[in-house]
């Protein structure tokens, strides 16, 4: 596989990502990723890729990308957690006094 498949093949999976994905790539780097376009962002992580050294990317790529899977699972969990053990409160039926229910009758004696 030559360089120029593999700089293609880097440019069509940046491509395919969503530009959140985009952004938290960028904001790895610690670079101000919210005033950037889609376009300007996949231009920006391809001038990233094409600085490092093969294996440096791929292992910078690697770490934070786990990083984000493990937090967003975190979040998930957490998440669901809550969804089912929804807070418990627990909702008294009103009391009423007690009342005697003698009522007279005509024509009885009480």
């Amino acid at each position: 596989m030559n360089n120029y498949s593999v700089d293609e093949d880097y440019r069509n999976m940046l491509n395919s990502f969503q530009s959140i994905d985009l952004q938290t790539i960028l904001g790895a780097f610690g670079l101000d990723q919210l005033a950037l376009t889609t376009q300007h962002i996949i231009t920006k992580i391809y001038e990233i890729y094409r600085s490092l050294p093969s294996n440096a990317w791929n292992n910078i790529m690697t770490r934070r990308l786990l990083q984000n899977q493990q937090q967003q699972q975190w979040q998930m969990i957490s998440y669901m957690g809550q969804i089912q053990n929804p807070p418990q409160i627990m909702y008294q039926t009103p009391q009423y006094p007690q009342q005697s229910i003698h009522m007279a009758r005509a024509g009885l004696p009480q």
